[in-house]
């Protein structure tokens, strides 16, 4: 069985010129029976556009999984909501902080917009910090806590614990893990548990090699010196994954992944960007149904 990915909503150019970029991230995983949404973006319009230029509608969809509050990967929530018809709640996967209240640099909402009752009743909160099984090939990571290698967290963005304002751990943060004939696909929001972090949870947790990543790194900060460490603990722990990378991954960093690796290993996305994978099921998680 094969299962389609499109990167549909994506900082870079649609080289055709047909979907529309903006900052943000959302990814669909098309198989035979099932459509699934990774994030939604930050802007609906431009959500709904580029699922209009697949012939998709939000209907369609029948399971929706967050990758972390942000609003690049949640603010097009509102208008995803309002053009659905269905009288079924749509299963939204996610981990339980992501209904924490976040800021950056104390002046800004950057979490889950504000949603009226009427779109709340549209979903059913699927909220689990473990790893969730979407379906037989497709699973969440759950919370990745364990971060012995730089993450992408910093001060300036912060949560509120209950009591104050703190610096966030991000630990809604979590990935998708497809379960190919050739190994693991890693599909990412943000990864904000880092990189190496996110792949040592996966490895471990599912006991394969990762034989792809993709999506959002968020190491557009990291110096060359962190991405010379990252590329050696790609090469020599994990067998140089094939690293399809963009939104918060940074240009330059892109660049230094690919003088490290060839070009066919380090590849940029771009919105539209698609691949088709060979899928197996053969983990067993505790299904969302």
């Amino acid at each position: 069985m094969k299962v389609k990915v499109v990167a549909l909503y994506e900082d870079s150019n649609d080289p055709t010129g047909k979907m529309k970029s903006a900052r943000g991230m959302s990814w669909l995983l098309e198989f035979d029976n099932q459509r699934i949404l990774f994030d939604v973006g930050m802007q609906g319009k431009i959500l709904l556009h580029n699922m209009g230029h697949l012939n998709l509608r939000p209907d369609d969809i029948d399971v929706l999984a967050l990758s972390h509050a942000h609003m690049d990967h949640t603010g097009g929530l509102p208008e995803f909501l309002e053009d659905r018809t269905s009288k079924h709640p749509l299963p939204v996967i996610a981990h339980p902080s992501i209904l924490e209240r976040k800021r950056a640099a104390r002046i800004m909402n950057i979490g889950l917009p504000e949603l009226d009752d009427d779109w709340r009743i549209q979903m059913h909160f699927k909220l689990n910090r473990a790893p969730v099984a979407i379906n037989p090939f497709l699973y969440t990571t759950g919370e990745i806590s364990n971060r012995p290698h730089k993450d992408g967290t910093g001060w300036v963005m912060q949560h509120f614990s209950g009591l104050k304002w703190e610096r966030d751990p991000i630990l809604d943060d979590l990935s998708l893990v497809l379960e190919t004939k050739q190994g693991l696909v890693v599909i990412c929001g943000c990864c904000h548990a880092g990189l190496l972090n996110t792949l040592e949870h996966v490895t471990t947790s599912f006991g394969r090699d990762v034989f792809t990543v993709l999506g959002g790194t968020h190491m557009r900060s990291f110096q060359r010196e962190d991405m010379e460490y990252v590329a050696r603990i790609l090469e020599n722990k994990f067998s140089s994954p094939r690293l399809g990378v963009g939104h918060c991954t940074g240009k330059k960093q892109i660049e230094w992944l690919q003088e490290r690796f060839s070009g066919e290993r380090v590849v940029p996305i771009h919105v539209g960007w698609n691949y088709e994978f060979d899928v197996v099921g053969s983990i067993i998680i505790h299904d969302i149904h």
